[in-house]
């Protein structure tokens, strides 16, 4: 699975609770057991709670993005060394914020350094 669809699995499963919540709400009453204990498996029942689908991808991701970081600082060059200066293809096309925020760091980096540019 790409960072990118992990990461809209994990906005899913958020709104999968909100939506739980809601109907509650717009019926005007608590939670019951059933729908507690559902949110509870999806979203946790406090941040230390690493039995939710929510923090088993935030594990993937984490571990995603730290292969990400990893693999970039092996393109970087060593302390003292001059970074090797690539041709460039031309110029990158821009990129739109939401799309660019989807980006992991590392994918960040390289397109900024790329001279890629943002659209609001």
């Amino acid at each position: 699975m790409k960072l990118n669809e992990i990461r809209a699995k994990r906005a899913d499963v958020i709104k999968q609770a909100q939506a739980i919540i809601e109907k509650a709400e717009a019926e005007t009453r608590d939670l019951t057991a059933e729908e507690i204990a559902l949110i509870d498996g999806l979203i946790g029942k406090d941040d230390s709670d690493v039995t939710s689908q929510v923090a088993a991808l935030d594990g993937q991701i984490a571990r995603y993005t730290r292969v990400e970081t990893l693999k970039a600082k092996l393109t970087e060059p060593a302390e003292g060394q001059t970074p090797a200066v690539r041709p460039s293809a031309g110029p990158k096309p821009a990129m739109k914020r939401a799309e660019y925020d989807q980006l992991g760091e590392a994918e960040k980096a390289a397109y900024v350094r790329s001279g890629g540019k943002l659209e609001d």
